[in-house]
Formats: C-alpha cells, sequence, structure tokens
C-alpha cells in the first residue's frame, strides 16, 4: 500500500516539475532539480 502511494507521488512529481517553466524552459532541466529528484 506504501509502495503504490509512494508511486503514486513520484508520477505526479515527474509530471510538474516537467511541465513548470522558470525562465522559459522546464525545471526539469536544471541540474539542482535532477539531483534533488535522484
Amino acid at each position: 500500500m506504501a509502495t503504490g502511494g509512494m508511486a503514486g507521488a513520484l508520477r505526479a512529481t515527474l509530471d510538474y516539475v516537467t511541465e513548470r517553466k522558470q525562465f522559459g524552459k522546464p525545471i526539469s532541466k536544471y541540474q539542482l532539480i535532477q539531483e534533488k529528484l535522484a
């Protein structure tokens, strides 16, 4: 049950960081964000 919740949270986070833009590009392209997600 906890694994399913974590998978859903990760999926929602990845969707958010690929949609959210800062300075004209998705925040998922910034190294600091990539490190935090890893």
